[in-house]
């Protein structure tokens, strides 16, 4: 997931970390959303978080 207002992990990093993970393991490939957070979702939009979250598991 990625967080597009997070100034810690900036989303450019993000997308970076992700492709890397992709690269190492292509069987186990990452499902990507977004939100517009911070860097910590679960405390800033937890009901958001959850939503996309339950989304990506289907």
């Amino acid at each position: 997931m990625l967080t597009t207002q997070d100034r810690v992990v900036t989303p450019a990093l993000q997308r970076r970390m992700i492709a890397e993970a992709d690269r190492f393991a292509p069987a186990h490939r990452f499902r990507i959303g977004s939100l517009e957070s911070s860097h910590s979702p679960f405390a800033s939009k937890p009901r958001e978080l959850a939503l996309l979250i339950r989304t990506l598991a289907a």
